[in-house]
């Protein structure tokens, strides 16, 4: 029975089934080798004091590093990378591409992305340097989490409150974006 299954599973036409979350995650990083890119050309063409294809927006908190409560040094810097006003834009919230976030705080800093499709969030990347480094990989396909990949460990099955955490922050994200453009 098992062996009649795993054959079933290998024909031509079930190949799909089996490669359907390895193509969608090979789409995702091509669309984030092209976002960094185009956010690589915007920065060198900004320098330049040229335009590029992207726009970016800042919001930072603590911006003179004042010593935060029960934390000391904190500094928080999100930056929205984006291709048109999402208020004149036909393409509302999938104007924006990604959300970078680098946060410092005491003696630790973690380092965000957030990538963004069509205006729902496809990836998700966080990296924190300490005493013990910390690697987190999430990618979605359609709103649900098709691999999470935590300090190198993969799961192609992901479920629970981590991809579900990030997933949220990720809209909240955008939702900021939004309300910030119409200011």
């Amino acid at each position: 029975m098992r062996i009649g299954l795993l054959a079933l599973l290998l024909l031509p036409g079930f190949s799909p089934l089996l490669s359907a979350p390895a193509a969608q995650i090979e789409r995702i990083r091509t669309l984030y080798q092209e976002q960094s890119r185009a956010i690589a050309k915007t920065i060198e063409l900004a320098r330049a004091g040229e335009p590029g294809e992207l726009y970016a927006n800042d919001l930072i908190f603590n911006t003179y590093d004042g010593s935060w409560r029960a934390v000391g040094t904190y500094r928080k810097s999100v930056t929205f990378w984006y291709a048109d006003d999402p208020t004149i834009s036909e393409e509302g919230a999938s104007v924006l591409r990604r959300v970078t976030v680098t946060t410092v705080s005491a003696a630790r800093s973690y380092y965000e992305e957030f990538v963004f499709d069509g205006g729902e969030p496809v990836f998700y990347f966080r990296r924190t340097d300490s005493e013990r480094p910390y690697e987190l990989r999430c990618y979605w396909h359609q709103k649900k989490p098709i691999r999470l990949i935590e300090d190198g460990k993969t799961n192609d099955r992901p479920s629970g409150s981590k991809v579900t955490a990030q997933y949220d922050e990720a809209m909240r994200y955008r939702e900021l974006f939004l309300k910030s453009m119409e200011l």
